[in-house]
């Protein structure tokens, strides 16, 4: 049986100001940005000139220290304006992630598709099969490689994934939604399959690797928004070109098998298992 699932989480929501496009922030998990005071130049005023040899100097010695007062502040609004481009806006704070259901209890679920998830400020996100989408990791996962999970998240920090099923127990209560997806590896995560003849340089820094046979059921609670993965074929000279900073896929990985179903690494290329 399949149905459309429109439910509303009594939360509130996230401004959306605060995720890069196109990230569309719905999830409710609180949000903040990291903020950076800038070094503002001071000391008293300089000695007036010929009350000794030192006094004379002091002018001069003030105007330098300004120079490098002001170049270390131009250095922290740098740093500042490039924190908050890595950070997602997303605080790892999801303490309490429900029981995933078992596979017996999975398959009597019933099929939903579409779902609009919604908040309590009325802003909604529709999921559907085949979509892309932004998961936040659960707080046990993030404090083992975070000293501090609750503090915001970078974009890399976050998991992303490709719904391929979506499953409600209860129609009449559309609260207890929950999807399976195929992971999107980083190439750092990529790295600790240690698949042959790869190498960490071999990727982009907005590289996935696409990896359809490692699944997990996660609960709509976890999503964070669709996440458009551009898909990027080097054979392929008209295809559009991909935004800057966009994530990408041009190679697909079989963790069962641990062997390359599309490969398209510098290191070496095999365009198929199965040519």
């Amino acid at each position: 049986m399949e149905g459309t699932v429109t439910a509303r989480l009594f939360r509130s929501a996230p401004s959306s100001s605060l995720v890069r496009s196109p990230l569309s922030l719905t999830h409710t998990v609180d949000v903040a940005f990291l903020s950076m005071s800038r070094a503002v130049p001071g000391g008293s005023a300089p000695k007036r000139p010929g009350a000794s040899s030192r006094g004379q100097l002091q002018p001069k010695k003030r105007k330098i220290n300004d120079t490098q007062d002001l170049s270390r502040a131009s250095k922290a609004d740098e740093e500042a304006k490039k924190a908050k481009e890595e950070c997602s806006g997303v605080s790892g704070d999801l303490r309490h992630q429900p029981r995933e259901p078992s596979k017996t209890e999975w398959k009597e679920m019933h099929h939903v598709n579409p779902v609009a998830w919604s908040t309590s400020e009325h802003d909604q996100t529709t999921y559907e099969i085949g979509q892309d989408v932004v998961i936040v990791p659960h707080y046990r996962d993030i404090k083992k490689s975070k000293k501090n999970a609750d503090k915001m998240l970078k974009f890399e920090d976050l998991w992303y994934g490709r719904i391929l099923d979506m499953r409600c127990g209860d129609l009449d209560h559309p609260d207890d939604v929950w999807l399976k997806v195929a992971w999107h590896y980083s190439p750092a995560w990529f790295m600790t399959t240690k698949a042959r003849g790869t190498r960490l340089k071999d990727f982009g820094p907005y590289e996935l690797i696409y990896t359809p046979t490692h699944t997990d059921l996660i609960h709509a609670d976890s999503l964070n928004g669709v996440e458009k993965i551009f898909p990027y074929d080097e054979e392929d000279h008209d295809q559009q070109d991909i935004p800057d900073k966009a994530f990408h896929v041009r190679s697909i990985y079989d963790t069962t098998d641990k062997e390359w179903i599309v490969s398209q690494t510098s290191s070496h290329y095999s365009r198929s298992r199965h040519d």
